[in-house]
């Protein structure tokens, strides 16, 4: 069967890893200069150090929740959907 693209065995002539019509290998087209961040567990977006700590912040959070009306609480309800 004759393949498209002046492909030589199968694979493409650029980068010699991709067959015709197949997608390029996850691992190419790496980040030159990778940056990574580490999200420490202190309470923000939801990240605890210790159980005792996430439960303590979860009855604070539901004490604020009771506070609310019903209509505040269905806005909530609503932006979660």
């Amino acid at each position: 069967m004759r393949r498209l693209g002046g492909a030589v065995g199968g694979y493409r002539s650029g980068d010699g890893n991709a067959r015709v019509g197949e997608d390029a290998p996850a691992n190419q087209g790496r980040r030159e200069n990778p940056t990574t961040s580490v999200i420490r567990p202190d309470g923000r977006y939801g990240l605890f150090a210790t159980i005792d700590q996430c439960v303590q912040a979860a009855a604070e959070a539901q004490k604020q929740l009771m506070k609310l009306s019903l209509n505040q609480r269905d806005e909530i309800v609503q932006m979660f959907k």
